[in-house]
């Protein structure tokens, strides 16, 4: 007998509301939770304008504001992946069926999407 190779599927999701519309969506229909679902995110720091800067003197508050906006734009991140993977729990996925995925930003949001896509997604 062949055994049945389980799907695994990518959810790319931001803090918003549609994301969290698509993640009730799949919550409510059967098909899903019979994959792997990771639900996945693609970080935009706003440390990057600062690069090269850390180290200035005449930088160092900005940089200190832009670290804290920072920490707290991924609490929200956090938070709200935490939220989704919840959702599909309680709808019946298993716990080692969903997984969180969230990604530093590398260049652009949908070519790290696409390049992630590529790594063994059905």
């Amino acid at each position: 007998m062949k055994k049945q190779v389980q799907r695994k599927i990518l959810v790319p999701i931001s803090d918003s509301e549609s994301a969290q519309d698509a993640v009730e969506y799949i919550s409510k229909l059967g098909p899903f939770h019979k994959m792997n679902v990771v639900l996945f995110n693609v970080f935009s720091s706003g440390l990057n304008s600062f690069r090269g800067f850390e180290n200035d003197p005449k930088f160092n508050q900005a940089v200190k504001k832009a670290r804290e906006r920072e920490m707290k734009k991924k609490k929200i991140i956090i938070d709200f992946m935490f939220k989704a993977k919840q959702t599909l729990l309680n709808s019946g996925f298993l716990p080692d069926a969903v997984s969180v995925k969230i990604l530093n930003k590398n260049g652009g949001v949908v070519q790290n999407i696409i390049n992630e896509a590529k790594g063994g997604y059905n």
